[in-house]
């Protein structure tokens, strides 16, 4: 895919000139801002999900801001606003794996586009937006510069989205345990060990069992693998990375581990997983 800066955009304004979904990342300090028709105060971390349609103004306050501005045609060229708003997106979600994108056109009292960020989840995305910068900056060198950036992409959309069901959960399970599942999600290629989550929430192995198994059903090994099976597929099926890469992107040891693993749980192997996914969508331009 060519680099076009009306379809994808890396910088730190808070609206590019061409109308984008954008990816906000704040670091604010007493902010005062207007995101559409709603009057924010912002201090600490965010990540603002804004549809191309919406506005945002910052009056007053310190700010650090990255912005991720992408037209969805970006992830996959059948995505456009309209079809992810029509009546049959949901169908064809479910068909043939597309994000939700529910966060950029979810608006009501409740939710108006800003996920509050705990301070690591702050520091995981930021990593991505770099590394997609550095991966844009790379495109006359790296023929795979597209899917690598879409691959930073898909994992900001998984953290966001973890955030967001981490912030509407409250009252509904144990704090604790929420705050495993959220960690868990939002850092997926990180060591993820029973001894390591324990020390890192301050409670034993069987607590943290408990808790997890309380919420899941499964027991943390089996979520943590899960999580990781899950989350590896939109790299499967809108990336064209290695197969070893994205096993050792989610936290798998080796490339043969992950296959057999996905194999078990799905009863195809990543690649089959991949061909078969391209081929039952339609595609209008080379991915």
């Amino acid at each position: 895919m060519d680099y076009r800066p009306d379809l994808i955009a890396l910088g730190r304004e808070a609206r590019f000139a061409a109308p984008m979904y954008a990816l906000i990342l704040l670091k604010a300090s007493a902010v005062s801002c207007t995101l559409s028709d709603v009057r924010c105060y912002l201090d600490g971390h965010y990540l603002l999900c804004l549809n191309d349609a919406d506005q945002l103004t910052i009056h007053a306050g310190q700010y650090d801001l990255l912005n991720f501005g992408f037209l969805p045609f970006f992830y996959n060229v059948n995505l456009s606003r309209d079809v992810i708003v029509g009546a049959d997106y949901s169908d064809l979600r479910v068909r043939h794996g597309y994000p939700d994108f529910h966060l950029f056109h979810t608006r009501d009292e409740a939710f108006c586009g800003i996920v509050r960020l705990r301070l690591e989840e702050y520091e995981v995305l930021r990593g991505h937006f770099i590394r997609a910068g550095e991966y844009i900056e790379a495109r006359e060198t790296d023929g795979l510069w597209s899917c690598h950036t879409r691959s930073e992409l898909i994992s900001i959309l998984r953290v966001a989205e973890s955030c967001y069901l981490g912030e509407s959960s409250h009252g509904e399970s144990s704090e604790m345990g929420q705050a495993i599942l959220r960690y868990v999600r939002s850092h997926i290629d990180a060591s993820l060990s029973l001894p390591e989550l324990s020390q890192r929430f301050r409670t034993n192995r069987t607590t943290l069992t408990r808790c997890i198994k309380a919420l899941t059903g499964l027991t943390p090994a089996q979520y943590i693998l899960e999580e990781r099976l899950n989350q590896s597929r939109p790299d499967l099926l809108f990336t064209g990375l290695s197969i070893e890469e994205i096993a050792l992107k989610y936290g798998f040891s080796g490339e043969n581990y992950y296959i057999r693993a996905f194999r078990k749980r799905f009863g195809k192997s990543p690649l089959q997983y991949r061909l078969e996914g391209r081929a039952a969508r339609p595609t209008y331009a080379k991915e």
